[in-house]
């Protein structure tokens, strides 16, 4: 029930968040292990791995999209 605008705002500053932490990770850091409640054991690079591939699917998802929006002429 949130307006776009604001979903996008909140998104944008939870993802510079997650930059900021990727970027000041030291090399100790990307072999720490870690519990992820879903995943279980991982370590900080498996999960920015799982980050990445995550990613990539809402990519494609948003393409289709656009593509479905243009074969139906839509804004």
């Amino acid at each position: 029930g949130r307006p776009l605008e604001e979903i996008l705002v909140a998104w944008e500053a939870a993802r510079a968040g997650n930059i900021e932490l990727v970027e000041a990770t030291t090399p100790e850091d990307w072999a720490r292990t870690l519990h992820h409640p879903p995943l279980g054991k991982a370590t900080f690079l498996d999960l920015v791995q799982r980050w990445s591939r995550h990613d990539g699917d809402h990519l494609r998802q948003i393409e289709i999209l656009a593509i479905n929006c243009r074969e139906r002429n839509l804004p």
